[in-house]
């Protein structure tokens, strides 16, 4: 049981959007219109790291001729053109969980590795900014998942403790990250399977955002 509990920190892709398959979809897309042999595997090993640290882990692995700025440009693109197209593609269970949160008192702030201008317009999209007090995102701080700081300064700008808060993630970065802040972490595996270190620095793991509730009426 988790002991004066009163924010909840979300990650963002893999976790409230279902976007890391679709943005692993078309940087497969770019790869091929550009001869590079970009694979999902190669993409989801990035899962959770920001945009510098991504650039760095593609430039390893095709060497630092590779344009990363223009093939990332690309990819947001072609999923932005599917998002307009579409509709923001909400996971399940998260309506349900952030009108809980509300309905309950929670602090909830978003810590994601985008950028602020992929946060803002995701949020705004999906129409979810007004349930969420705070957001920090990967180009407003220095040290990245996994390191702990984009949780610290989530807890900070709502105003908690960092005990006082629950991490909610999909990515192996974003536990370790959570671990490091002091933070317990629920997993809810996307893409990529969990390895067992990170399901034993998570305190829970559950499939689905929806079974968080159930967890927040026990505590």
């Amino acid at each position: 049981m988790i002991e004066n509990l009163k924010g909840l920190i979300f990650d963002m892709d893999g976790l409230m959007f279902d976007t890391e398959s679709l943005s692993s979809t078309c940087w497969v897309r770019v790869g091929e219109e550009n001869g590079f042999p970009i694979t999902r595997e190669l993409i989801d090993s990035t899962r959770g790291l920001d945009r510098r640290k991504t650039a760095k882990r593609l430039k390893a692995e095709f060497g630092h001729g590779f344009n990363f700025q223009r093939f990332s440009d690309k990819t947001r693109a072609y999923m932005d053109e599917e998002i307009f197209a579409t509709g923001m593609p909400i996971k399940k269970g998260l309506l349900e969980l952030l009108a809980y949160a509300q309905k309950k008192g929670y602090l909830c702030a978003v810590a994601s590795s985008s950028e602020r201008e992929r946060v803002d317009f995701y949020l705004k999209t999906a129409k979810l900014t007004q349930y969420f007090q705070a957001t920090v995102c990967g180009d407003e701080i220095e040290r990245g998942k996994p390191e702990p700081d984009i949780f610290l300064k989530a807890a900070e700008k709502i105003g908690l403790k960092p005990r006082e808060c629950m991490v909610l993630e999909d990515s192996k970065y974003g536990i370790k990250a959570a671990a490091q802040a002091g933070m317990p972490a629920i997993l809810i595996p996307d893409m990529v399977e969990p390895e067992q270190e990170d399901r034993r620095e998570a305190y829970a793991e559950k499939t689905s955002l929806l079974e968080v509730i159930d967890l927040l009426e026990e505590t």
